[in-house]
């Protein structure tokens, strides 16, 4: 059916009346959510989060044992277990929150598995029928997930999902492969191994294979736990003599010490935005573990004061640890103390860290912003019509190469208000 122009120019102008009413326009709140525990829960933990939704997943201490849950809408779930298990937990989600990766104790040993709304729980078996198996990442689609599981001769070796389990072997000197995280796109892995002494962070692609990433000057060991949506940036942790530093690597950097907060001896790195942006973890100070994020300014702040700063209401919260971040960087996910009970918690509403694709909101090029003479030449140039200066964008506004689509209007309106691209 064909769009009526005409009723869509009325109707974004009407729009845009009232975003320059309420200019400035103001950013989305931050805000700190309890995600609560299950029924006979005692503790949870958060350790995935989506971007859309927020989804986030992570795992429950009930009476009855560890149960992985999934959470959503303030809703939490029970994945619950496979077949004879006493315990599972979840470590990742897909990027619509469809689909879940952890791993839950059977009669057999620890297997890994993949949940989906439609079929539940299906283990992944393991390289050995009496070997364990432990899920820790999966890709954005879902159909790709990383971890590791034992051999016939009980060592450990990072694995690949697709279908079936891929073993990503080792290096000469190497004893065993640890898998901790995998690129939204699926094709790069990240963990640990050992090189005849010191564990060391490396980096699988599938073009590629393993890749040593050496570890910081001084340090001992190596160890790479999250990366970003292609496998260009990884964040972790060395092995330093006066404590673990959080690092940040990149092929064109190498590997980047964090540092610490002041006054603490340690720090660690467990999740990264997907533009490899912002890195989040905890920190030691005052001998207690604090959540952090880095980001290239300021460097490692203090979650805590990072959201105060925002004007987040924090009262109550001690927040131990940040172990996941969505790809956007606009939610994270964690553990700590409310009130004196460990609770899983989920921050929204921080600023987006990819959101900068959108033209300029001078869509004519006049000089003249915001004005509604932007959002006539814009609907005229979606519509087929002429550009009024000559020198207009053109109508894919958010440059994610669909058009002409509403989510270019949408977007539109949104940086005209101050807001984000869309």
């Amino acid at each position: 059916m064909a769009m009526n122009f005409a009723q869509t120019r009325r109707a974004v102008q009407s729009a845009v009346l009232v975003v320059l009413a309420a200019c400035p326009a103001a950013i989305a709140d931050v805000t700190i959510t309890n995600l609560g525990v299950l029924p006979s829960g005692t503790q949870s933990f958060g350790y995935a989060v989506t971007t859309t939704g927020p989804t986030v997943v992570g795992y429950c201490e009930t009476t009855g044992g560890a149960r992985a849950f999934r959470w959503q809408a303030g809703v939490m779930q029970n994945l619950g277990t496979l077949a004879g298990g006493t315990a599972a937990y979840a470590f990742d989600v897909s990027a619509d929150g469809e689909t879940v990766t952890g791993y839950s104790d059977t009669p057999a040993g620890n297997r890994a598995y993949r949940w989906t709304v439609a079929g539940g729980l299906q283990s992944l078996d393991a390289f050995t029928p009496n070997g364990d198996s432990l899920a820790y990442a999966i890709s954005a689609d879902g159909n790709s997930i990383a971890g590791y599981s034992s051999n016939s001769t009980g060592v450990f070796r990072a694995f690949r999902w697709a279908g079936s389990l891929q073993s990503l072997g080792t290096q000469p000197l190497w004893t065993y492969s640890l898998g901790t995280d995998i690129s939204a796109d699926g094709l790069s892995i990240v963990g640990v191994h050992d090189i005849a002494g010191p564990d060391r962070a490396y980096r699988w692609t599938s073009t590629g294979g393993m890749q040593d990433l050496g570890t910081l000057a001084g340090a001992d060991g190596s160890y790479a736990i999250t990366t970003n949506s292609d496998g260009s940036a990884i964040a972790g942790y060395a092995s330093l003599p006066a404590g673990d530093h959080a690092f940040r690597w990149t092929a064109s950097n190498g590997m980047q010490d964090l540092g610490v907060l002041p006054g603490a001896t340690w720090s660690y790195a467990a999740g990264m935005s997907g533009d490899g942006s912002v890195v989040v973890g905890a920190s030691d100070a005052q001998a207690e573990p604090h959540a952090i994020l880095w980001s290239t300014a300021p460097g490692m702040v203090s979650l805590e004061a990072y959201l105060t700063s925002l004007g987040a209401d924090v009262t109550g919260w001690s927040l131990a640890s940040a172990t996941a971040v969505s790809i956007d960087g606009t939610a994270i996910t964690g553990y700590g103390q409310y009130n004196g009970q460990t609770r899983a918690w989920l921050v929204t509403g921080l600023p987006c860290t990819t959101c900068t694709a959108c033209d300029t909101i001078d869509f004519n090029g006049d000089g003249l912003f915001p004005d509604t003479a932007d959002i006539d030449d814009f609907l005229s140039l979606f519509s087929g019509g002429p550009c009024s200066t000559g020198t207009c964008g053109d109508i894919d506004f958010n440059n994610d190469g669909l058009f002409p689509d509403t989510l270019d209007i949408d977007s539109l309106l949104s940086v005209f208000s101050g807001g984000a691209c869309l």
